[in-house]
């Protein structure tokens, strides 16, 4: 009996597995050229909440000024949120100009409804689109023209590729590094590639001025990017995937900021799918829709991950049971298995690792480590998640941000993504004068 609960649960596990690897498969085509090249004609402004960021915020404020982009159409603002450092002096004396945050604040999400509601207010100002970073972000020189050909392509909303400033700096940044890699091609890449709404993913985020008119920004849960993302496919819009618009992420370095942030992100999670999960399913069924489907199976990732626990309590049962019998076989049996599941979870955390880097060739950009404990760091994901089912959700906690380094600095290092972004624009300005 307790084989057949193991089998059954690990079906339901598998069958999630299966959803998710279907739906990564197209990520394995060609990248395609997204969004026509159009001329630039969009009127953006660049929001950037910051909170004692004196460390990165110029680099950022840099790296915007210096775009591929009109200047007469795009502005930098800083929204400056109860800052006790430099970060205000620095980021003006890099060009941005300030924005003070007058009314209090406990997240990210209440500081941009805050800018989206005086810059929609304010008469004066006629932005076609907002664009919203994280202040540890570098961005390439083409962004704000991505942008633009996203906007004019008829996308209210559009995600960018999110890579790293700090793969190899250690284990904890290439893991998460990776897993950004493998969000950005063989989830939204992979589903732009089928016609299916990309997920947004916290920064880099393009929103048209339409509609935040439309849908504004009201969002409470810990994950605010998942949020928005299950409004838009509610609303009827579809996120748009700018894969030649990139940002670069400063990646956590140490094990308890990582898991600390992954504890958030299942919390937000969770916070989501008992908000939206109803509507998102109900809308999926009554109208066939394939988006609302998607982002429904990725919030119900916390439950699936519970019942994936069974299987492990009913396995630890039978080993006892065992032992029991006979103990010398018992033992064997169970340090056999153990034995065997550790050795198979290391090589499929080196083989996933591999398979991402390889694909998206950033190889070289990783540590032998990371290859060797992707499975520690894909496993403490489980306890992350499954701590929202016992504990209350956490309070939002920065995480510092030291990484100082400049955009040509960071590219020069990444240059394999800049090429196929480069390979990617001029395939889309060859399609144009044809």
């Amino acid at each position: 009996m307790l084989y057949v609960f193991m089998i059954a649960f690990s079906a339901i596990m598998l069958l999630y597995g299966a959803y998710f690897l279907m739906r990564a498969l197209p990520g394995f085509e060609k990248t395609r050229a997204g969004n026509p090249h159009a001329r630039p004609q969009k009127r953006i402004a660049a929001l950037i909440p910051a909170r004692n960021e004196e460390m990165v915020i110029a680099y950022l404020v840099d790296s915007l000024m210096k775009q591929d982009y009109p200047k007469a159409l795009y502005d930098v603002y800083v929204l400056v949120n109860n800052c006790t450092d430099d970060t205000r002096a620095r980021a003006e004396q890099a060009g941005a100009i300030i924005m003070e945050c007058d009314q209090p604040t406990t997240s990210k999400g209440e500081v941009l409804n805050h800018a989206f509601n005086r810059l929609m207010a304010d008469d004066a100002n006629d932005y076609d689109a907002f664009c919203v970073f994280d202040a540890d972000n570098l961005v390439d020189v083409n962004f704000m023209q991505a942008a633009n050909n996203a906007l004019c392509n008829g996308y209210d909303i559009a995600q960018a590729y999110r890579d790293s400033k700090n793969p190899k700096e250690n284990w904890i940044s290439g893991c998460t590094a990776t897993f950004f890699w493998f969000m950005s091609r063989l989830y939204n890449g992979s589903r732009a590639n089928r016609g299916v709404t990309a997920s947004l993913n916290g920064t880099g985020i393009v929103f048209s001025a339409q509609l935040i008119k439309k849908l504004g920004y009201d969002v409470d849960t810990l994950t605010e990017d998942q949020e928005y993302t299950a409004q838009c496919v509610l609303a009827g819009y579809k996120i748009g995937w700018m894969n030649d618009a990139i940002i670069y992420d400063e990646q956590p370095t140490s094990f308890k900021d990582s898991f600390v942030q992954r504890r958030r992100w299942g919390a937000g999670t969770m916070q989501c799918s008992r908000k939206y999960l109803g509507p998102l399913m109900k809308k999926a069924i009554k109208e066939k829709n394939r988006d609302c489907l998607d982002v429904g199976i990725l919030f119900m990732g916390a439950y699936v991950q519970l019942i994936g626990c069974i299987p492990v309590v009913l396995t630890m049962i039978t080993y006892i049971v065992r032992l029991q019998v006979n103990l010398i076989s018992g033992a064997y049996f169970a340090l056999g298995s153990m034995g065997l599941t550790a050795l198979l979870s290391v090589l499929g955390g080196a083989l996933f690792t591999g398979i991402v880097a390889l694909i998206e060739k950033k190889t070289q950009k990783l540590t032998l480590s990371t290859y060797l404990l992707m499975w520690l760091y894909l496993l403490s994901w489980a306890p992350a998640n499954l701590l929202c089912f016992v504990t209350r959700p956490p309070k939002w906690k920065s995480i510092a941000h030291t990484d100082a380094r400049s955009i040509q600095d960071c590219e020069a290092e990444n240059d394999g993504t800049r090429k196929v972004a480069a390979r990617l624009r001029q395939s889309k300005r060859t399609s144009v004068r044809s």
